[in-house]
């Protein structure tokens, strides 16, 4: 069953100046993107809504995640790690998963 896909979100520290998402449908050759970022700041990492696009993925798309970092200020290697000098990259997205079947009074966390 598809699902429905209702908001994009990207991670990266100091160096990440790019974020790009894309959806690749293979039954139709369609590409569609995924709220990309091609400016994108460490201090301004926002959740993008895409409940307008009516967006859905399905078994067989693919999803492609890019991030673009420039480390021209630095004369060492960047290792990649969870400090905010070190990198990493994330393309989240938020999707929306089918319930049937399960009663919620029963979860428990």
């Amino acid at each position: 069953e598809p699902l429905k896909v209702r908001a994009s979100f990207y991670h990266s520290h100091l160096l990440g100046t790019e974020m790009y998402q894309t959806l690749y449908r293979e039954g139709d050759g369609c590409l569609m993107d995924l709220a990309s970022q091609p400016i994108w700041h460490f201090d301004d990492q926002a959740t993008f809504p895409l409940d307008s696009k009516n967006l859905t993925i399905a078994p067989g798309d693919v999803v492609q995640s890019t991030c673009v970092y420039n480390s021209m200020s630095r004369n060492e290697a960047t290792e990649m790690g969870i400090s905010t000098y070190q990198e990493m990259c994330f393309a989240n997205l938020l999707t929306e998963h089918s319930a049937k079947g399960v009663n919620l009074r029963e979860v428990r966390a």
